[in-house]
């Protein structure tokens, strides 16, 4: 991939909130920096994710970008940024879902278990009912209604990465107050 010519005043429009420089940045880099996420994803749908998602991360600190002396190179390093994060918060999801569906397993086993169980579906409620309204709304929708990022953000006309950080950030809450009032090891 060869830079794109005058990057210096593209990145300086793009700091002034020109859009359409910005298309002309996203337009150029989006096919290598998709194949470059596709090599550690293997799925079509993810990178699509990740890629947006370094895009709008990018245009949402687009004031620091006259500072950028190599685009390619600062793509590649939000990328490989945002690349390690998802696998993070994936690996931690994994494991809060597995220690969850274990202790409801177990705990399934006994009648004290029975109440336990119970218990934590009360604590796991109480949280959500903490949740500001909008995102609880997207928590809901992820988790109980089982809609995906696409159909949540089409349903309530936001942006999909809004919908992720939303149902991200309701999870962790969760995860915290379940912590915090349930005496589970997360």
């Amino acid at each position: 991939m060869s830079d794109l010519p005058n990057e210096r005043s593209l990145l300086r429009q793009i700091a002034q909130n020109d859009r359409n420089a910005f298309k002309l940045l996203y337009t150029y880099y989006l096919d290598d920096v998709f194949r470059y996420v596709y090599l550690f994803t293997n799925s079509n749908d993810i990178s699509e994710e990740i890629v947006q998602e370094v895009f709008v991360k990018i245009w949402e600190s687009r004031e620091k970008l006259p500072e950028v002396n190599s685009v390619r190179y600062y793509l590649y390093r939000c990328t490989k940024n945002l690349l390690i994060d998802v696998f993070r918060r994936n690996q931690r999801t994994r494991e809060v879902y597995k220690n969850l569906k274990s202790a409801t397993n177990e705990s399934k086993e006994t009648s004290d278990g029975k109440l336990i169980s119970k218990e934590y579906e009360r604590i796991t409620q109480s949280a959500i009912c903490y949740l500001p309204t909008k995102r609880k709304q997207i928590v809901e929708m992820y988790t109980f209604g089982q809609y995906s990022f696409d159909e949540i953000a089409s349903h309530l006309c936001i942006s999909k990465s809004v919908v992720k950080k939303q149902v991200y950030a309701g999870m962790n809450f969760i995860r915290g107050y379940i912590k915090k009032y349930g005496e589970l090891d997360l």
